[in-house]
C-alpha cells in the first residue's frame, strides 16, 4: 500500500509543476493548529486564508485592530455593529515552511504537555485544527486552502481516487471506441 501511495504522490508531483506533497506523511489537523496558535499570538482575526504551497503554508489574515473593550452586552454589540459599518483592519501576509511549522507543532506540544485545560473549540487554532482532521480523515486527500471568514469555514481540497479493473474491461473499452471510430465518417 505504500507504494502505491508513494507512486501517486510522485505523479501527482511530476504532474503538477510546484507541488511536493509528501502524502504518506500529511498531517494537517498538527499542522494547522500549529499556524493557529502561532497566530492567535499575533491578536484578533477578522478572516484567515490559508493556502498550502507544496510542503508549507501562505497565510493572509486580517488583524482585528478595534478597540479591545471590556466584554459587556453592550460592548458586544458595539464591536458587532462597528464592525459592520467600517473596517478596523490591517492585512498580514506569511509564509511557513516545513521546518517553521514542524517547528511550530513542537512549541505548541511542549506547551500543552502537562496541562489539563479544555480548548476552547471556537479559538482560532481549534477551528484549523478540525479542519485539517476533516481532511486527514478523507484519506488520500491534498489541502488546497482554507478559509476562515463571517463565522463560517471554507476548506478547499483535492482527492485522489483509485479504481481497479481487470485488463478485459480495457480490451473490451478500446474495441469499443476503434468499433466507433471505424464506422464514423470522420477519418484518424
Amino acid at each position: 500500500m505504500a507504494s502505491k501511495i508513494e507512486g501517486i504522490s510522485k505523479a501527482l508531483n511530476e504532474r503538477g509543476g510546484e507541488s511536493d506533497v509528501d502524502l504518506t506523511g500529511t498531517r494537517y489537523a498538527e499542522e494547522l493548529r500549529a499556524v493557529g496558535q502561532a497566530l492567535e499570538a499575533q491578536g484578533r482575526f477578522v478572516s484567515v486564508e490559508i493556502e498550502a504551497q507544496g510542503s508549507g503554508y501562505w497565510v493572509r489574515a486580517e488583524v482585528d485592530e478595534s478597540e479591545e473593550a471590556e466584554e459587556s452586552f453592550g460592548s458586544i454589540l458595539k464591536r458587532t455593529f462597528r464592525s459592520l459599518v467600517q473596517s478596523d483592519s490591517r492585512t498580514i501576509e506569511l509564509r511557513y515552511s516545513a521546518e517553521e511549522i514542524q517547528k511550530l507543532v513542537q512549541d505548541g506540544q511542549a506547551r500543552r504537555r502537562g496541562t489539563n485545560a479544555a480548548p476552547d473549540f471556537f479559538s482560532l487554532s481549534q477551528t484549523l485544527r478540525m479542519a485539517g482532521a476533516y481532511i486527514d480523515g478523507l484519506g488520500l486527500t491534498t489541502l488546497i486552502g482554507v478559509l476562515v471568514k463571517d463565522g463560517g469555514i471554507t476548506i478547499r481540497y483535492s482527492q485522489i481516487k483509485e479504481s481497479k479493473h481487470d485488463i478485459q474491461v480495457f480490451y473490451d473499452y478500446s474495441v469499443k471506441k476503434y468499433l466507433r471510430r471505424k464506422n464514423s465518417s470522420v477519418p484518424l
